[in-house]
């Protein structure tokens, strides 16, 4: 990880009520996540591409770092 700290940060409060989730995959049946509680927290950082995006050519891309924990009562 480079040292540019994260352009965006937040903090939002979820719930799932089956302690599980799943994200788009491209095969069948994708990853499922499964979590403690059905109450969570989340803390979602990201850090966006500085510069122009052409897409013929490669380019860095945004980096996301998501962090998960069980909500405390107090939180939700």
């Amino acid at each position: 990880m480079s040292d540019k700290p994260w352009t965006h940060v937040e903090n939002v409060e979820v719930r799932f009520p089956s302690k599980s989730f799943s994200m788009p995959d491209p095969l069948p049946n994708g990853p499922l996540f499964l979590v403690d509680s059905v109450d969570c927290a989340v803390r979602i950082s990201w850090m966006e591409f500085q510069g122009s995006r052409d897409d013929s050519v490669p380019i860095e891309p945004d980096v996301i770092d998501i962090a998960i924990w069980p909500a405390r009562h107090s939180e939700i």
